[in-house]
């Protein structure tokens, strides 16, 4: 190929950066950043009517069409239309596994609604994310040795009380 001064131009098969000799598929793996929150983001809880994740709150409610008692993940939008059938409203973001295993026991929330199965799964996920994390940090000895440790108490006379 010639260019305008006249000069042979190589014909490349890569394309991208002008600098660059890779091709686009590398160049475009070498700008990738991994975020161990884009992992979780499959797990991560929505509003169940509009697929907000900000301002969520788990929603105990009488649904006016159905007049069923249930309990949903609702964004703020949602939650403000149910509020006159609200039984229970609590953010999603203090919730764990021992409250949320509460609120059914107590039957504050219906047992076995989705929005239960959803941050069950979610809180789950960040619980096992949070021991991987902590383990990697923990600098691991290849053989830990064991200690041999006096036991002092056997030895002593036991501790009377004087009367």
């Amino acid at each position: 190929m010639k260019g305008k001064s006249g000069s042979q131009r190589p014909k490349s098969s890569t394309r991208g950066n002008s600098t660059s000799k890779l091709p686009v598929s590398e160049e475009a793996a070498q700008s990738e950043w991994q975020f161990a929150e884009l992992d979780s983001m499959g797990v991560m809880p929505r509003c169940e009517i509009t697929g907000a994740n900000v301002d969520l709150h788990l929603v105990a409610f009488r649904d006016p069409d159905t007049d069923e008692f249930t309990a949903r993940i609702l964004g703020a939008d949602y939650r403000h239309l149910v509020r006159r059938t609200t039984n229970l409203s609590v953010p999603v973001s203090i919730l764990s596994l021992a409250t949320l295993r509460q609120l059914e026991s107590q039957r504050k929330i219906p047992l076995g609604t989705r929005a239960a199965k959803k941050l069950r799964e979610w809180l789950r996920h960040e619980v096992e994310k949070t021991w991987k994390d902590g383990l990697r940090s923990v600098p691991r000895e290849p053989r830990q040795a064991s200690l041999e440790l006096v036991d002092d108490s056997a030895t002593e006379e036991p501790f009377r009380l004087q009367g």
